[in-house]
C-alpha cells in the first residue's frame, strides 16, 4: 500500500515548530504534492481543566491557542480530507494532558507514552536498559486505560537512550508487547509508524540502535491485530517529505488499507 495520509504534525502554532510558513495553505499544497489524500493538524496541547500542565512547554498550548488553526485555514479545500486532531501529553503518575469531554472535541487525539523516559518529565531510577523497558511498557499500558487516545504516537522510541535503543527495545519481552497490543486492539487505539522512528531516517542511528528493533515490534503488533497510522510529526514544510521514508518498512510489513484505523482511511 501506498502512503496515503499524515495524521501527526506541529504548525506553527506548536512552540517547537520555527517555521513561520508551517501554516494550514502551504501544508495543504506540499501535501496534495506528496500524494496525501488525508491530513490531520495535530498541535501540542495541553487541557487547562488537566492539573500538571503549568510549565514552559504547555502553559500556552491550550485550547484557545490551537483552535487558531481554524481561522487560518483557505476559504476552500479540494482533493484532500482534513482533519483537526491534537498530540497531548502524559506525565505519569497519571498526569494525562486532556479529559475526555475535551478529547471529544477534535477528530482525533495522540498520545506518546515515551517522552516520560526523557529529562522532560522523568523519574528518577531509569537508567538501566530493563528499567526503562519496564517503564515504557508500563506508561504505554497506563495511557491506553484513559480512554481518550484514538493512537499513540511514536510508541516506544527511547527517546534520550538512542545509543542504548537496541538494548531497550529488545528487553521487551514478546509477552510484554503482546499484553500491551492486545489491550490497544481492545480499546481500537492504533499503533503511529512515524517518520522519525527507524534510527537510519532521521539521523539517529548508532551502533546501538538499527531498524531491526521496531520491525520486531510493529511486526508482533500487526500479528496481534492492532491498527496502524503514519504521520511524518513535522515541525517545518521541509519535514513533510520526510514521511516518504517509511515507504519500504510498510511494503516489509505487508500493510494492507484493513490494517490501517478506519478514520484515517482514504
Amino acid at each position: 500500500m501506498k502512503i496515503q495520509h499524515d495524521v501527526h504534525m506541529h504548525t506553527y502554532l506548536s512552540r517547537c515548530s520555527n517555521d513561520p510558513e508551517f501554516l494550514p495553505p502551504a501544508i495543504i499544497e506540499k501535501s496534495k504534492a506528496n500524494g496525501i489524500k488525508v491530513l490531520a493538524f495535530t498541535d501540542h496541547f495541553w487541557d487547562k481543566t488537566m492539573p500538571g500542565g503549568d510549565n514552559n512547554v504547555y502553559r500556552h498550548q491550550d485550547f484557545v491557542h490551537i483552535q487558531k488553526i481554524h481561522s487560518m485555514m483557505p476559504d476552500k479545500v479540494e482533493d484532500i480530507k482534513i482533519l483537526f486532531g491534537v498530540e497531548t501529553e502524559y506525565y505519569g503518575n497519571g498526569k494525562v494532558g486532556i479529559s475526555k469531554e475535551t478529547a471529544a472535541k477534535f477528530d482525533h487525539v495522540l498520545v506518546p507514552t515515551n517522552h516520560t523516559i526523557t529529562a522532560f518529565a522523568k523519574e528518577n531510577g531509569l537508567e538501566t536498559p530493563m528499567q526503562l523497558a519496564r517503564e515504557l511498557a508500563k506508561r504505554f499500558k497506563e495511557v491506553l486505560t484513559f480512554d481518550v487516545a484514538t493512537g499513540i504516537c511514536h510508541p516506544f522510541l527511547p527517546l534520550g537512550f538512542m545509543e542504548i535503543g537496541d538494548k531497550i527495545l529488545n528487553s521487551i519481552s514478546r509477552e510484554e508487547l503482546n499484553e500491551s497490543f492486545s489491550m490497544a486492539k481492545e480499546k481500537g487505539v492504533s499503533i503511529e509508524i512515524n517518520s522519525c522512528t527507524f534510527a537510519n531516517n532521521y539521523n539517529r542511528g548508532t551502533d546501538g540502535f538499527t531498524d531491526e528493533s521496531f520491525m520486531r515490534i510493529f511486526t508482533i503488533a500487526k500479528e496481534t491485530g492492532c491498527k496502524f497510522h503514519f504521520g511524518s510529526d513535522a515541525h517545518s514544510l521541509e519535514d513533510l517529505d520526510r514521511l516518504k521514508k517509511i515507504q519500504p518498512y510498510i511494503d516489509e510489513l505487508k500493510l494492507t488499507d484493513e490494517d490501517i484505523n478506519p478514520l484515517f482511511r482514504v
